[in-house]
């Protein structure tokens, strides 16, 4: 999940983050906080995640409103130390969630 960028992080309105929490609201965990850009507003990683994540395997990809190596935004990827396994699809006011173990394996 991407968290918006107010995150309580200076510099808070060109980055954000990247979590994870359980579907009962416990377990928050940030998983990336985006790094500040250069004087002309790049970086690596790029910054204020836009839109949701899609999981591959253990990967998660997303995309980025800017920041980045020419500053325009990024695709990005995020590599998790194992890929979950889904136990449970929900839907409820067209959002879908995914519930997933905590220690998959």
């Amino acid at each position: 999940m991407a968290l918006p960028p107010n995150d309580g992080i200076p510099g808070w309105f060109t980055r954000g983050s990247l979590f994870k929490v359980n579907i009962d609201g416990t377990g928050f965990e940030r998983l990336h906080i985006f790094s500040p850009g250069d004087p002309f507003g790049r970086n690596e990683d790029g910054g204020l995640p836009y839109g949701g994540v899609v999981m591959s395997g253990a990967t998660l990809y997303g995309t980025s409103a800017i920041r980045g190596p020419a500053g325009n935004g990024t695709i990005f990827s995020l590599e998790l130390a194992a890929a979950p396994v889904i136990s449970s699809v929900t839907k409820s006011n067209g959002v879908f969630a995914l519930s997933w173990s905590a220690n998959p394996g």
